[in-house]
């Protein structure tokens, strides 16, 4: 077996669009494994943009109220209360202004990284267990799997032997030993 081992998990739920690996190739750190299918990130994207452009003209309408206020204020033509309530209000919408660019940024994470499952190392593909139009769920579930397992170095290897009761006794540590793979 190999001496350490990668398991690699999506970090996202979604169905497989499409595999780039197969058993036994080689693969490079960062390079694609599988693409999930986004078609629902990129309508929520479109809300998203929808949102921030919603939230962006409130807090500007909200600016320009409060710019308002504060002139007339500096003329005693306002009272505090409302001046008060503007800069309130202002603040709200700055927050809401805050969450919508946030919430187009967690999209455009899911898109840009989450949906490319990518190697973590330089390695080979042990074990696929990644095909087109399956569904997998997110690392962190207990119910996700491993997609894919890739070992980082298939020149050290652990090899483990069964050694019969009569000759155990003679085996030694640092001891040279000849072994025989069957292949088929």
């Amino acid at each position: 077996e190999p001496v350490s081992t990668v398991s690699v998990l999506a970090e996202m739920s979604g169905r497989i669009e499409k595999v780039y690996a197969d058993y036994n190739e080689p693969v490079r750190k960062g390079q694609v494994l599988v693409s999930l299918n986004t078609d629902m990130l990129r309508l929520q994207r479109l809300q998203a943009l929808a949102d921030l452009s919603k939230a962006e003209a409130n807090h500007a309408l909200q600016l320009l109220d409060f710019q308002n206020k504060s002139k007339l204020a500096e003329k005693g033509l306002v009272s505090d209360y409302d001046l008060a309530s503007s800069k309130s209000s202002l603040a709200i919408y700055e927050a809401s202004l805050n969450s919508a660019k946030a919430a187009l940024e967690i999209i455009d994470t899911k898109l840009n990284q989450y949906a490319l499952i990518k190697s973590p190392i330089d390695g080979i593909v042990l074990d696929r267990a990644a095909e087109p139009g399956q569904s997998v769920v997110e690392g962190s579930s207990s119910n996700a799997t491993s997609l894919f397992t890739l070992a980082e170095d298939l020149v050290n290897m652990e090899i483990k032997a069964e050694v019969d009761e009569l000759d155990i006794g003679s085996v030694k540590v640092g001891q040279a030993v000849l072994f025989t793979i069957d292949s088929k």
